[in-house]
């Protein structure tokens, strides 16, 4: 009676066209283009991330690594007799006044003498600012900026002998010392020179294994005053 319809078979695909085509064809570009997007952000994401760990690694060790000076006499021949390692000054143990007296000469040393070696200079610089309190450092910056540094790059040099450092009274030394000036084109000179300094010493400074050989009772200058002689 009733024929049941068979079913419809499906519709046939889209024929070809160049709009259909160049369309796949942007769409599969396009799609590569998105991954190797991706491929690249994942690739430099990690190589940030093991350059952070190189650098976390790098200042780790580097934080680790001490230096720890000896100190070590010696006979008339040289030959060593015994070694032993520096430390702060103990508590209640008296300075002893000629280190005192070698500390003070040897900082005024540093801070006159001009050298034509900006290097071997900036070594005496950072000496001379090392053992400077906040105060006398801001006292002192006229000098080596106005003064020094001129003459710094005039090429001109300034040799120091320190004559005498004498007790002032209290925390205060007198220095007194020559200084024989060369500058291009000029005669050479010679200057007398007097300055009193105002010292103070710090246990921290003095426990700085960087700082012990040069300045083993951790001294510092807090106030300083020169001027030439007459």
């Amino acid at each position: 009676m009733f024929r049941k319809k068979s079913a419809s078979p499906p519709p046939p695909p889209p024929a070809a066209t160049p709009y259909l085509s160049a369309r796949r064809e942007w769409d599969e570009r396009y799609g590569h283009l998105l991954t190797q997007a991706r491929n690249w952000r994942l690739a430099a994401t990690a190589a940030i991330g093991v350059a952070a760990l190189a650098v976390l690694g790098v200042t780790w060790i580097g934080a680790q690594t001490k230096i720890q000076p000896f100190v070590i006499a010696v006979d008339n021949l040289g030959s060593p007799v015994a070694v032993a390692k520096p430390g702060a000054l103990q508590r209640g143990q008296e300075r002893d006044e000629r280190v005192v007296r070698a500390q003070i000469g040897n900082w005024v040393w540093n801070a006159r003498t001009l050298l034509t070696d900006f290097t071997a200079q900036q070594v005496l610089f950072d000496r001379v600012y090392a053992m400077l309190a906040t105060d006398a450092a801001a006292a002192l910056k006229p000098f080596f900026e106005d003064d020094r540094m001129p003459k710094l790059r005039e090429q001109t040099q300034v040799s120091v002998e320190i004559k005498t450092v004498l007790p002032a009274g209290g925390d205060t030394w007198q220095v007194d010392w020559v200084e024989t000036v060369a500058r291009p084109g000029d005669t050479v000179r010679r200057e007398k020179w007097r300055a009193l300094i105002a010292v103070g010493f710090s246990e921290k400074l003095a426990a700085k294994p960087e700082l012990m050989m040069w300045n083993p009772y951790g001294m510092y200058v807090k106030q300083v005053s020169w001027q030439k002689e007459i």
